[in-house]
């Protein structure tokens, strides 16, 4: 993914996300917010990939999260305790549940033929980005390969780690602007 920059002056200040356009459900969707992350993937380590939110109106939010594979924009909205996303130009009775905030251990799910599991809440995690109290989403495929997910509703995903048999994905915060 190659970015652009036109008419930006050494001494032109960096935007920063502000903080009162946040998702009041889910606050790590915000306006401007962007988080960096490290990718091993396989043993081949980046630091590309990001996830970038920015308001649409009053409910519905855009997400684009890329690397130097390339990108997904997606639309993002707050459903009772759950975050739903449907891709652009998609029909959103397609939504799917992302994240649940208030979650419980044993809380289950099934988006995408994707089973999701709540197996812990309030776990301590330490990446590249600091130490963040955690749920844990377990996300079971049909043909039973996991992948284990931390986050919080305030910072998002924490860490990831997706073991696929022949290839094994790993995803940590490495840095956020809010």
């Amino acid at each position: 993914m190659s970015i652009l920059v036109i008419g930006c002056k050494k001494d032109d200040p960096v935007a920063q996300p502000d903080p009162k356009k946040t998702m009041a459900e889910f606050p790590f969707i915000g306006e401007g917010h962007l988080s960096t992350y490290l990718m091993n993937l396989g043993g081949l380590i980046d630091t590309s990939t990001t996830i970038f939110s920015t308001q649409i109106d009053d409910v519905e939010w855009m997400v684009i999260a890329g690397n130097t594979l390339g990108a997904d924009t997606t639309i993002v909205y707050a459903e009772g305790d759950f975050l739903m996303s449907y891709s652009i130009g998609e029909d959103p009775s397609t939504a799917v549940k992302l994240l649940k905030r208030n979650a419980q251990v044993g809380e289950n799910w099934v988006a995408d033929n994707i089973t999701n599991v709540i197996t812990g809440v309030d776990m301590s995690m330490t990446v590249a980005a600091g130490t963040f109290n955690s749920v844990e989403l377990a996300q079971i495929t049909p043909s039973n390969d996991t992948s284990m997910v931390y986050y919080t509703i305030e910072d998002g995903i924490i860490q990831q780690e997706f073991d696929a048999i022949v290839l094994v994905v790993y995803l940590e915060l490495y840095s956020k602007n809010f």
